[in-house]
């Protein structure tokens, strides 16, 4: 008997696959018990919450600087219950660094790494808001600003 099962709980995902049980009820009680395993042992940590500031970037000519960059998802990972949360290391890589930005533009992606292991997992940034271009009139006159100051 084989069973291939699923099962969410607080945003923490277990698939189990059993192959060749003896019985239906020994297939289910081996699945019911790597769940429970599982659920019991390990949970989910958030490093940063769907549409959170991770950085901010100041795109190539664009008109305003220091632009908030998010994940449009739960930033997670996940560990065991009794350990204290590794402090990961977080690296921010803009791919698009060219304004105009439109905030559904994927422009790069964040890695999270974890120091002690050196597993890494990566999720796609994007820009928080739209971000304009520079105008040759915006170029010109922050020229002159700069020569007066």
């Amino acid at each position: 008997f084989n069973l291939t099962a699923t099962a969410e709980r607080n945003g923490l995902r277990f698939i189990t696959v059993i192959m060749d049980a003896e019985t239906s009820s020994s297939r289910n009680a081996d699945t019911t018990n790597l769940m429970n395993y599982g659920f019991n042992n390990y949970k989910v940590v958030t490093l940063y919450k769907k549409g959170e500031t991770i950085s901010n970037y100041t795109f190539h000519n664009a008109k305003t600087e220091n632009t908030p960059i998010i994940a449009k998802e739960d930033i997670t990972y996940v560990t065991k219950k009794n350990e204290q949360p590794t402090t990961m290391n977080v690296t921010v890589e803009i791919t698009s660094q060219e304004a105009p930005i439109n905030t559904e533009d994927k422009i790069g992606r964040v890695i999270i790494t974890n120091p002690n292991t050196g597993w890494q997992t990566f999720f796609n940034v994007y820009s928080k808001n739209n971000v304009e271009k520079l105008k040759f009139k915006d170029i010109f006159i922050n020229y002159w600003k700069a020569l007066i100051n």
